[in-house]
């Protein structure tokens, strides 16, 4: 409805930026997830920790030291979930959300886990523990996994060549899709750089290629390389407009399309995001940036955006390239050219 619509609106750059500054969060935040319904924060950290910080006031409400250096964290519907060194994903649960009784008997937490959930609410001790963790599941892998991702009910946790997806809710591990760097006539999909699930399909970006699996069997059913793409370079530089900065800590960009591009240079796949209906892939291409004789384009990223950054000694960056794929464009490819189908788990 009408949130839907503010945020069309900033995507086109008709809507204000507003920009809030949190200290509480500490310096060298690693990753960052934000609760709109909740209002509150949660952020790891590059030397370890967990922070909840409540965006209106910039309070601590709940924190503890227990996650690993660089830990990556997903969140969605009150579960939030980070990566150990051990390859073990932990899934803890807003605590105001359920009873010890529910906690599914299969990948129970550890010790550790419970020790250092106690503690936290010892030192945040509150009478509504809003933004109150506590342990729900220990995920063990079944091989070295490096991504992961979490859309709600389901994560997707993928190694070299096989994916894992799981129910969180029930700690079962649901299904795996094997094989995922079986070549085609692009070659592999290439090492991996980002995941993405919904409850359909599975969506692997490697080096080479940005892969689209069919959920319940495994099916192979798009693919997209890196010479499908537009070529279309883009540098993005300091906007020189005369818009006031919303805040000393952002800086506006622009982007302008680059006509410097060495023949040689390398692009690779490196995220991608996908929403609701109409599938979004965003596919950024790393690159060097070279000394641009430029032509501005239409898009303003900083124009209703709320994020913004400063950024100084910068050698490369990532361009944005932008493909939509609607659902009639995703269609099961002949048996000759799927993957090996892997069994529901």
């Amino acid at each position: 409805g009408r949130r839907r619509l503010q945020i069309e609106r900033g995507w086109r750059g008709q809507a204000p930026s507003v920009a809030r500054e949190l200290n509480s969060t500490g310096k060298f935040v690693h990753r960052m997830k934000v609760d709109q319904k909740e209002n509150f924060v949660m952020t790891t950290r590059h030397h370890g920790g967990l922070s909840v910080i409540d965006y209106n006031t910039d309070r601590v409400l709940w924190a503890t030291a227990h996650v690993d250096d660089y830990a990556h964290c997903e969140y969605d519907h009150g579960y939030i979930i980070f990566n150990r060194h051990d390859n073990s994903k932990e899934v803890w649960r807003l605590a105001r959300d359920f009873q010890d009784s529910e906690i599914p008997d299969d990948f129970r937490p550890d010790d550790s886990m419970i020790k250092a959930s106690r503690e936290a609410a010892q030192r945040h001790a509150s009478s509504t523990n809003r933004g109150h963790f506590r342990p729900w599941a220990l995920l063990q892998m079944p091989e070295f996994t490096r991504a992961f991702r979490f859309s709600y009910p389901t994560l997707l946790s993928a190694g070299a060549n096989n994916a894992y997806l799981w129910d969180v809710p029930t700690s079962r591990l649901v299904e795996t899709i094997s094989n995922i760097q079986a070549p085609n006539q692009d070659g592999t999909l290439g090492p991996l750089s980002y995941v993405e699930v919904n409850d359909q399909y599975a969506f692997f970006c490697g080096a080479n290629q940005l892969r689209i699996f069919a959920r319940g069997g495994g099916a192979l059913v798009y693919h997209l390389g890196i010479k499908d793409l537009q070529c279309i370079n883009w540098d993005v530089l300091p906007d020189n407009s005369n818009n006031p900065c919303p805040s000393w800590l952002l800086q506006p960009q622009r982007l302008h399309e680059a006509y410097h591009v060495s023949s040689t240079s390398q692009s690779n796949f490196v995220a991608g995001k996908v929403y609701t209906s109409i599938y979004i892939i965003y596919s950024l291409c790393a690159q060097p940036m070279y000394p641009p004789r430029a032509r501005t384009s239409q898009y303003s990223p900083h124009q209703g955006s709320s994020f913004g950054f400063r950024a100084s000694n910068v050698s490369s960056i990532a361009r944005p390239r932008l493909t939509t794929l609607r659902p009639s464009s995703i269609s099961t490819p002949p048996e000759t050219t799927s993957p090996k189908r892997s069994p529901s788990i």
